[in-house]
């Protein structure tokens, strides 16, 4: 549904286009990748303390005119919205009693230059009513309730598991373990292969462990002060900290972004509303940036250790 609201925004909105959306958009295929952190749940978790998804499935569609679009989506468990209180287990997905309590996040791949202006101007846009095409798309928020905060410890060791059984796996495919010439019917599930990692050179990874230990020492004063405000009852006082640390780091990470979100700040052109639209959407670029920044010095620092260990 939440995809579909993402599709509507590509054409006129009226009810034979909508209707034409929700009839011939095709699933070609998906990937089931509960192992692999997308940039902005690394972005949620290590920068805004928001639990880690319990899963990640990637999308691609077809579109009515034949092209096709891949959507990231991630899966949180909130056990405060759960219809009963004895979860022993995360709920199934299809399951539509435990509907309220997963959260999902659902949103374009940002490895195209539409799908970021899509993500960052259309749909602010469109939820506020600025375009022709509005949309009650209803966005997962990024700051996380102070009921999912209590639940990051929960959420990380489901996180740890994850990441075992997905080694296991690995290693069994690497000894052989599963018999390659084995009938496999339409039905059984299947292993997915692993998403190979990017390769960061020598040079990028002493810049990016340069940027990232200045931003570190820069920003430490206002990540402190973040502990501080999100360990107090206020939920407005630790947004507001969390936003401070983002707009630090971006600084010195995401230099393009952040000086787009100044630009905003700026240009009241059009009105108050028009103007803080711009802003929530120049807002969710750096985070966007941010969290991704964060991922390549997760992988520069396991390929390049020796770099990190001079910085």
């Amino acid at each position: 549904e939440k995809l579909l609201e993402w599709e509507e925004l590509q054409y006129p909105s009226t009810e034979n286009v909508k209707n034409m959306v929700r009839t011939q958009t095709k699933l070609l295929k998906f990937m089931g990748r509960p192992s692999d952190l997308s940039p902005k749940a690394a972005f949620k978790h290590y920068i805004l303390g928001h639990p880690l998804p319990f899963d990640r499935h990637d999308w691609t569609i077809i579109r009515p005119d034949g092209t096709q679009i891949t959507y990231v989506i991630d899966y949180y468990h909130d056990e405060s919205r759960a219809s009963t209180s004895d979860w022993e287990e995360l709920p199934d997905k299809s399951d539509r009693e435990a509907v309220k309590s997963i959260l999902v996040d659902v949103r374009p791949c940002v490895f195209a230059l539409e799908n970021i202006w899509q993500r960052g101007v259309t749909m602010p846009l469109s939820r506020r009513g600025f375009s022709s095409q509005e949309s009650k798309f209803e966005p997962l928020p990024l700051f996380p309730t102070r009921e999912l905060k209590d639940q990051v410890g929960e959420s990380e060791e489901t996180w740890q598991n994850i990441q075992a059984a997905a080694e296991a796996t690995q290693k069994e495919l690497q000894l052989g373990a599963i018999n390659s010439n084995a009938t496999v019917s339409a039905e059984s599930p299947t292993v997915p292969e692993p998403v190979p990692e990017p390769q960061i050179s020598d040079r990028e990874a002493i810049a990016l462990a340069r940027a990232f230990a200045a931003t570190l020492k820069e920003c430490a004063p206002i990540q402190k002060e973040m502990v501080l405000s999100c360990n107090k009852a206020d939920d407005g006082e630790c947004a507001q900290a969390s936003l401070a640390l983002t707009m630090c780091m971006g600084k010195n990470l995401c230099k393009v972004q952040h000086e787009a979100v100044g630009s905003c700040v700026n240009d009241a052109a059009g009105g108050e509303e028009i103007q803080n639209a711009k802003i929530d959407a120049a807002l969710e670029n750096l985070a966007m940036c941010v969290g991704m920044t964060h991922e390549r010095v997760d992988i520069a620092q396991r390929q390049h250790p020796d770099v990190f260990a001079d910085n």
